[in-house]
């Protein structure tokens, strides 16, 4: 179609362009002037039509192919991504077999024999569906003859959500997969609890709530552990972030607070973003402190515990950093801000301390510290 459509168009410019051509030697004749300008002009016209037109309608590449090239090889298999390996999932073999009606030859009758070794195999990912299982532990009594004794063997280890009994009805690891769904996979408790009631589970968002505290509460001595684990490091870095807290139907503004290490971090979420509150966090530390521009850092490292502070230079190099063109910057609080940056930034770099400068140079280009 656009062949024809293609021929039709170079029909239709052969005819205006003797018609062109059939006018200009007309005027020409006309006025009493030579053609031959003009006819040069329109042939400079039909050339870069021509060229137009292969632009449009010609082959892509420039180079055309020669009669006597050879030919082009066949295009190989397409090669996809094919199916992703699966080494962390456990395997199971399922083997099929023919019905005893189908094991007979429909040649001579005779009857078929499983090959040894001989299969064809096919992988399939299926799913297993989680399922809650109500539990009844029987702890078995012992008493002695003489009645002097009565002993009971004991049970498994319960996560203590209430001081009653009812507060020790899950499981740890029913603690540990709420925990999980929620602070990993983002789910709702309440989205939660109406999952496991369609699988047949019929649990309230606040029983999910006491599992998650109770497990917080078993493990809060790996998270002190955690906390002098960073605090032990020569270099740190600390940041702080708004955390809405939700109680009632209002919320308030907490502060999340964290420090970072070359391997590990530790957070903190606390009521406000005071100098008290970074002295909680930092905890007597007495190393380096990577941080931005927030004046408790600064304030903290005046007063005590006499850390080190070592400012990120991301948050200071983006507002002085030299714009485009060679335009001054304007006048104003944000240009005696930049003011004050850069200052501060001399300042730094005169830090007297061989570990500031070495945590400088080793930690300006670490991910941490982007403001």
């Amino acid at each position: 179609m656009l062949r024809q459509v293609a021929v039709l168009l170079e029909r239709e410019n052969e005819k205006l362009h003797a018609k062109v051509a059939a006018l200009i030697h007309e005027l020409a004749r006309l006025r009493g002037a030579d053609a031959s300008a003009a006819e040069r002009q329109l042939a400079f016209l039909k050339e870069l039509l021509a060229q137009r037109e292969q632009a449009l309608f010609g082959p892509s590449s420039e180079q055309r192919p020669r009669r006597d090239a050879e030919p082009a090889p066949a295009p190989g298999p397409r090669r996809g991504h094919g199916p992703t390996s699966q080494p962390a999932l456990p395997r199971v073999e399922v083997v099929h077999v023919l019905a005893a009606a189908d094991q007979m030859c429909p040649q001579c009758g005779g009857t078929l024999r499983p090959m040894a070794g001989q299969t064809e195999d096919a992988e399939e990912i299926t799913v297993v569906e989680r399922h809650f299982t109500l539990v009844t532990h029987k702890r078995q009594k012992y008493r002695c003859a003489c009645n002097g004794c009565v002993d009971t063997a004991p049970g498994p280890l319960r996560l203590a959500a209430r001081q009653d009994v009812r507060g020790q009805r899950y499981a740890p690891e029913f603690a540990v997969e709420v925990a999980i769904g929620k602070y990993c996979d983002h789910l709702p408790l309440e989205r939660q609890a109406r999952i496991m009631r369609r699988e047949g589970l019929a649990v309230a968002s606040q029983t999910l709530w006491d599992q998650i505290e109770a497990l917080a509460t078993a493990l809060q001595p790996t998270y002190e552990a955690l906390q002098r684990h960073v605090l032990a490091a020569p270099v740190i870095g600390a940041d702080e972030t708004w955390w809405r807290f939700m109680r009632g139907p209002e919320s308030k503004r907490w502060w999340a607070w964290s420090v970072t290490s070359a391997d590990a971090v530790a957070y903190t979420i606390l009521e406000s973003r005071s100098q008290a509150a970074a002295r909680q966090v930092l905890n007597g530390y007495g190393g380096i402190v990577l941080a931005d521009g927030y004046g408790a850092y600064d304030a903290l490292a005046r007063a005590g515990p006499r850390f080190t502070l070592a400012h990120c230079w991301a948050p200071w190099t983006r507002p002085v950093a030299p714009r485009r063109g060679g335009c001054a910057p304007p006048s104003g609080p944000s240009s005696r801000r930049r003011s004050w940056r850069s200052s501060a930034r001399g300042r730094i770099g005169s830090a007297r301390c061989p570990r500031a400068v070495s945590a400088r140079r080793s930690a300006t280009c670490w991910g941490y510290g982007r403001g």
